[in-house]
């Protein structure tokens, strides 16, 4: 898993460098940009790995006690060092707003944006001024945030309606026709 992860986490460096690399052969400019589907398997990962190590806890019933055991435990691993970062970011924006003199203009908009960010819910207003201020591929966490508070629920109805291998496949069939036909 590892290997796959530093593959993955490479796509996505190179993809966010593309233009630093200046004219490239077509091949290897959709190459670079498929580095986005890094993402998805990164979240395909979490999900795995969540169901993995939590699955037992939510397979007959959803209880208060272990979802909140469970958010903790996700929210600890995750939350210290996104609201680090989310501190330490806020004064060199701070600073940059205020340098070309657009603080005056997006105060309350900055402050409103950067409580969102750091709450994990920029990914949820698809707004620029709101959801890119900050640090913008943190839109990614905030949409891990989401998952994570889904998560129990989402794993007891899975385990509870789709009991078989064959309601398994028929549910990914479905997903995907599904998609496909968008």
């Amino acid at each position: 898993m590892t290997s796959l992860r530093f593959f993955a986490a490479f796509g996505i460096l190179a993809l966010h460098y593309r233009d630093m690399f200046g004219l490239l052969p077509e091949w290897l400019s959709r190459a670079l940009i498929s580095g986005e589907y890094g993402v998805t398997f990164f979240f395909v990962l979490s999900g795995f790995i969540l169901t993995y190590n939590y699955l037992h806890w939510f397979r007959n019933s959803v209880d208060e006690t272990r979802v909140w055991s469970f958010f903790r435990l996700c929210l600890a691993r995750n939350d210290p060092m996104y609201v680090v970062g989310m501190l330490l970011d806020a004064p060199w924006h701070l600073i940059e707003r205020a340098r070309v003199g657009e603080l005056a203009n997006s105060g309350p908009e900055f402050w409103a944006s950067w409580l969102l960010n750091l709450c994990g819910l920029q990914a949820w207003v698809p707004a620029t001024p709101y959801a890119m201020m900050f640090n913008t591929p943190s839109w990614s966490l905030s949409a891990k945030f989401f998952f994570y508070a889904t998560f129990p629920f989402a794993v007891r109805a899975i385990v509870r309606y789709l009991r078989s291998p064959r309601a398994v496949i028929n549910a990914l069939i479905a997903t995907i026709v599904g998609r496909c036909l968008r």
